[in-house]
């Protein structure tokens, strides 16, 4: 029971929590396990990058719209470059400096194009849960109850649904 109410979970998390995200990553499933009778968590897990590249699709069609694209498109190649899942913003601006030069990188505000990363729910906020060694707790611009804007006091993470794109 619990491994058959994980995948869907772990299908969520890794969403804006739409019904049409659940119903997007049921059609990649459905299109790569055509003879399953039922669900199988491995396959779930296996269409976890089909289903990260569509989404990222979905916020790329999102940035297009932004006067700012550019910008938000190379500090999406920054933390991609940088591979971590969390980061303080002191790291990615330390990363970008180091690296800008390498890169062709030429962002005129990392702590702008952040501000945007979080509104579209690319990025969010996380700090560790007190008393729990290993639990986070998320703030995404998305979800109620979540600050529109994001605490550059607090570690970013990359959301849940981009890590396989970004290779995390």
């Amino acid at each position: 029971l619990n491994c058959l109410l994980g995948a869907p979970m772990r299908a969520m998390l890794r969403s804006f929590g739409r019904p049409r995200d659940l119903i997007s990553f049921l059609k990649i499933y459905q299109q790569q396990y055509k003879d399953d009778l039922f669900f199988n968590f491995s396959n779930f897990e296996k269409c976890l990058r089909s289903y990260s590249s569509g989404f990222y699709t979905e916020i790329t069609n999102e940035i297009n719209l932004n006067p700012y694209k550019a910008d938000i498109l190379d500090t999406i190649e920054v933390i991609k470059k940088m591979q971590k899942r969390y980061f303080k913003i002191a790291d990615l601006i330390s990363f970008y400096e180091s690296n800008k030069e390498t890169y062709a990188w030429n962002i005129p505000s990392i702590n702008k194009s952040c501000i945007d990363l979080y509104q579209l729910g690319v990025l969010g906020n996380s700090s560790r849960k007190p008393g729990k060694k290993n639990k986070n707790i998320y703030w995404f611009s998305y979800r109620e109850g979540s600050p529109k804007e994001p605490d550059f006091n607090k570690d970013f993470a990359v959301h849940f649904a981009l890590l396989n794109y970004f290779a995390l």
